[in-house]
């Protein structure tokens, strides 16, 4: 008689994972829950937890079988479980990454609460967006037809979200001024960097010859990149110029991006170059960058919205008269607001 319980009992436990699964009538609830991170990262290691308790004093043989998105490692210990199960295993390959859980036959009563807990690594090529995780409970609890079990999906949390990096950069646009025969303008600065955490690869081209930047491609994690970006005017008439940078990141949501870039050239003495000259005084009035006809404080303030690109050029901005709109045309309007010129 001894060694017919035994049979069933080691019978039961193979049935679990060998035969079809049929539902006995009336079955109690049991509502496994897992719950996961909101969002990870390629290369994080995190925890996975599944609840449960014990619906009916003949709840036996439970068994949590678990799997992560495709790709990601999965390793279970039974001291990471509660209370301690009889058998825990894990299996990754190229296509299956499964967690099995398997407590002692029971029966359980009433109430017994269930924990199985196990960690998952994110592979570094980890798919972005919204990874999914399926499992199931299965169980017995009708002492009756020991061979008959319940199957249960586990509910709660189902994925978690590997985000992706995005582009990041500042100014939205650049402007460049220049005289015909002077030299280049000064370079102007815009940065690069991811919103999030995840390591931006980035890459720069220009749609313009004269247009040039001090690095073609980069990465971010967080940190904002510098870029130098220059205007070569050498042999370029007088008129106005534009062009873009473009930005782009592989495996970004939001790229490419596109950076406009302005660049106006006139004629010493603000000219035009376009047509014949006559018509209106073509006086300048050096540092009078807001063209009202004197020289205050609010030219300081033009002046710096030219060099930052938000402001057209206007050849007083040019205070002290060598082809660039910079800080010494600045410092050349405060002395003559001051008295010193």
């Amino acid at each position: 008689m001894r060694l017919l319980v035994g049979f069933i009992t080691i019978l039961s436990v193979t049935a679990i994972a060998v035969t079809p699964l049929y539902f006995a009538s009336a079955q109690p609830e049991t509502s496994p829950a897992r719950t996961l991170p909101g969002s990870v990262h390629r290369g994080d290691t995190f925890n996975v937890t599944v609840n449960f308790t014990s619906p009916d004093d003949n709840f036996s043989a439970p068994v949590i079988t678990d799997y992560a998105p495709g790709g990601w490692t999965v390793g279970v210990k039974k001291a990471w479980c509660s209370p301690a199960p009889r058998d825990v295993k894990n299996t990754n390959s190229a296509t299956t990454n499964k967690v099995e859980i398997l407590w002692d036959t029971g029966p359980y009563p009433q109430g017994t609460n269930f924990t199985a807990r196990y960690k998952v690594t994110v592979p570094d090529d980890a798919s972005r967006g919204n990874n999914a995780f399926s499992g199931t409970l299965y169980f017995h609890y009708d002492p009756e037809h020991p061979l008959k079990t319940v199957t249960k999906p586990i509910g709660g949390d189902k994925g978690v979200y590997v985000p992706s990096p995005e582009i990041s950069f500042s100014p939205g646009s650049i402007s460049f001024t220049a005289f015909k025969g002077g030299g280049s303008p000064a370079d102007r600065e815009f940065e690069i960097w991811t919103s999030g955490d995840e390591t931006l690869n980035w890459t720069l081209n220009c749609s313009a010859s004269w247009l040039g930047v001090n690095s073609t491609g980069g990465s971010s994690t967080g940190e904002h990149d510098v870029i130098a970006v220059s205007a070569n005017i050498t042999g370029m008439p007088v008129g106005d110029y534009s062009a873009t940078i473009n930005i782009t990141a592989p495996a970004v949501g939001n790229s490419p991006q596109v950076v406009p870039v302005a660049l106006h050239i006139s004629l010493p003495g603000g000219g035009g170059g376009g047509g014949g000259g006559g018509g209106g005084d073509s006086t300048v009035v050096a540092g009078d960058a807001n063209e009202n006809g004197e020289v205050k404080g609010d030219d300081v303030v033009t002046v710096m919205n030219i060099i930052l690109g938000v402001a057209e050029f206007t050849p007083g901005a040019d205070c002290n008269k060598d082809g660039v709109v910079n800080a010494l045309d600045i410092t050349a309007i405060k002395r003559i607001i001051e008295g010193l010129d």
